[in-house]
């Protein structure tokens, strides 16, 4: 029996997952564990920019995933969630943004 929030291929991979955010004290391009999801989930920090400041990123996911989860294999994005307004959960960890655009580049190798 596999216990929830492992990461083993094939059969449970979907509960592994990369979550990106905008940090305020947080290093940035750095991947943190939170305090849910500790053995499946892997937060990015993509920078610390001011209120109301517009964010571009570009992060392949690819070799963060291999890293993380140490994991050869790499699955397709089976999913993608957004959260913009966190303000109900508990604590300092809250954060309200508006998206403008997301685009999905294709990996040219």
């Amino acid at each position: 029996m596999i216990g929830p929030g492992r990461c083993l291929m094939p059969l449970v991979l979907a509960w592994c997952f990369l979550a990106l955010f905008l940090g305020t004290d947080e290093r940035p391009h750095h991947v943190y564990k939170a305090r849910s999801y500790r053995r499946s989930g892997r937060w990015i920090c993509l920078g610390t920019p001011a209120a109301g400041a517009m964010v571009s990123s570009d992060i392949d996911l690819t070799p963060v995933f291999r890293r993380q989860f140490a994991l050869t294999a790499v699955p397709a994005v089976s999913g993608v969630a957004l959260s913009v307004d966190t303000s109900d959960l508990p604590g300092q960890g809250t954060a309200v943004a508006v998206i403008r655009r997301i685009r999905f580049l294709e990996n040219k190798k």
